[in-house]
């Protein structure tokens, strides 16, 4: 599986949009795709995986952890060729 990681070192700055924007092309185009969310210490954290799940109903998404990502990405991926993570 081919992993995209999306990463800034500000708040803020457009991660979700672009992972969301990416997987829902992807999708569109045949490719199965998995969204991620790393959890860190920031409140906002969870209403970003929130919206993975509002606007990508049919990938697989998960918000663990930043430690535990890989392994939450692998174990619920299914048959995405793809998994983005933010």
């Amino acid at each position: 599986m081919a992993t995209l990681i999306i990463a800034s070192i500000s708040d803020r700055s457009g991660k979700t949009a672009i992972a969301a924007a990416l997987a829902s092309k992807l999708s569109s185009d045949d490719s199965p795709v998995a969204v991620g969310k790393a959890l860190g210490n920031s409140p906002s954290d969870d209403n970003d995986a929130a919206v993975f799940a509002s606007l990508l109903p049919e990938n697989p998404a998960v918000s663990v952890a930043a430690a535990d990502i890989a392994s939450a990405i692998t174990a619920n991926a299914g048959s995405s060729k793809i998994a983005i993570i933010e």
